[in-house]
């Protein structure tokens, strides 16, 4: 499979993918959802010598239907990675509808396109219990309540796009599906718009944020970007779900190593630990805090089995994960 399209070009996840497609000689079509966009990504592929002659891109916006057919034409595989995201609101119920009506729009053009092979970027969420869960571990095979109370829109918007891609796909057995949960991504920055995670790595730095009892389920974007490419090669991915992650790192520890392990960047990073009732009280004022409230003293033990054995990934450990985001801030002069 030689031909590949991926949806969301210019996210995070989906242009270290496009980057690592190319370099084993790919012929990759990313959608954007703009010209500006487009030239952007071409830019910023130059700059990091990926094989420019094998890439294009193509206009697309994944809520309008009409496009999608033509686009995944003559493709072999299609990676839907695109997905709203929400920024500082990710209670704004539209990303629900926008996510769900956005992956049958990409399903409908890859399935009419008859191609050999689905990705699709969801995320841990969309298999995580209500409760804390350190006893045991949590395979794939678990699906996420959508009661669960401690589930904004965002989350269901990843965990009901899943499940509409699985349920969409039925109709269509011969074309093999897998999705991907990754966890918090992390990692360096191709350019210098930050993700939502690696936002967090840039305002602890600067000392806006002390740390919570809160606990990330780290994967670093570039072994995500493997993990789909792998899944793309590999027959026995179809139709699996496949936890996408490596470490459990609490924020106390994340800030610890943001402090000692880079120098003087890390001069200004907070490791003393704010009680739980005072975050709830700064965050009714202090909207981008809300993001971190349901994740209060959540714990899990997802496990990366099926991609270490079944699939030989080989992630990196979160400590260099961490110290690779904040490298990238500095190199890239956000910080």
């Amino acid at each position: 499979m030689k031909k590949v399209l991926v949806t969301g070009g210019t996210g995070y996840v989906a242009s270290w993918t496009i980057l690592k497609l190319l370099k084993k000689n790919y012929q990759v079509t990313a959608t954007v959802r703009t010209k500006d966009k487009g030239e952007f990504l071409k830019a910023l592929l130059e700059n990091h010598d990926a094989n420019f002659a094998n890439f294009e891109y193509k206009i697309a916006d994944i809520t309008r239907p009409v496009a999608w057919k033509a686009i995944c034409h003559g493709q072999d595989a299609v990676m839907h990675i695109a997905s709203p995201l929400g920024g500082n609101n990710q209670n704004d119920p539209k990303l629900i509808d926008t996510a769900v009506r956005g992956t049958l729009n990409v399903l409908r053009g890859a399935t009419h396109a008859k191609v050999k092979k689905i990705i699709l970027t969801s995320s841990i969420a969309a298999s995580s219990p209500e409760n804390n869960c350190t006893d045991q571990e949590v395979d794939e095979t678990y699906w996420t309540d959508l009661d669960n109370k401690n589930l904004n829109a965002y989350r269901k918007s990843k965990i009901m796009a899943e499940q509409t891609a699985w349920d969409f796909m039925k109709e269509y057995p011969e074309i093999p599906l897998t999705t991907i949960l990754p966890g918090a991504v992390f990692g360096p920055m191709l350019d210098k718009k930050q993700n939502g995670s690696v936002l967090i790595i840039q305002k602890i730095l600067e000392g806006q944020l002390p740390a919570f009892n809160v606990n990330f389920e780290v994967v670093d974007v570039r072994d995500l970007a493997d993990l789909h490419i792998i899944a793309l090669e590999n027959e026995a991915s179809n139709n699996k779900r496949i936890n996408a992650l490596n470490e459990n790192i609490m924020m106390k520890r994340m800030n610890e190593i943001l402090r000692y392990k880079i120098g003087p960047a890390g001069e200004n990073v907070k490791t003393v630990v704010v009680p739980d009732n005072l975050l709830l009280t700064i965050a009714i004022g202090v909207k981008p805090l809300r993001t971190f409230i349901p994740m209060l003293n959540r714990q899990f033990l997802h496990t990366n089995k099926f991609a270490t054995e079944s699939l030989k990934w080989q992630p990196r450990p979160a400590e260099q994960t961490i110290i690779d985001s904040a490298e990238s801030l500095i190199e890239l002069k956000l910080i």
